[in-house]
């Protein structure tokens, strides 16, 4: 039987993975806000962006736990004039951005230095850290 590693700022709690299904989870980000990562957006991504878990050669349950990381220390955070933010973090020479609207993952993907660096001229974006 496999284990599963719950996210929670500051604690890891492990649990068996069969005795415990993972409807959603409640992370405190950088900022002190709460954002809620569900296992739709976990396999949304594994659907639609299999690339993800096979570049970083993850599980869906490793991935959930590099959503976390992300959302509690990201190397960069941006917001656009709609109020979404980006969570940003760098793996190698590639970013993980985690795109957070009305504080709820809705989903994430891998981007290049070369479309990192256009992001970040956006004038459409505002660096938060």
């Amino acid at each position: 039987m496999g284990f599963m590693w719950l996210c929670f700022p500051s604690l890891r709690l492990q649990v068996k993975a069969r005795a415990f299904k993972l409807k959603t989870l409640d992370v405190m980000a950088y900022d002190g806000t709460s954002v809620t990562v569900t296992e739709d957006v976990v396999g949304h991504v594994s659907r639609k962006h299999s690339e993800v878990l096979s570049l970083l050669g993850l599980t869906e349950e490793g991935f959930f736990d590099l959503l976390c990381r992300v959302l509690e220390k990201p190397h960069e955070a941006y917001i656009d004039s709609f109020g979404s933010r980006y969570f940003l973090k760098k793996l190698n020479d590639l970013y993980l951005n985690v795109v957070v609207d009305e504080g709820i993952v809705r989903t994430a993907y891998l981007i290049s230095s070369k479309a990192h660096s256009r992001m970040r001229r956006r004038r459409w974006l505002r660096r938060l850290c």
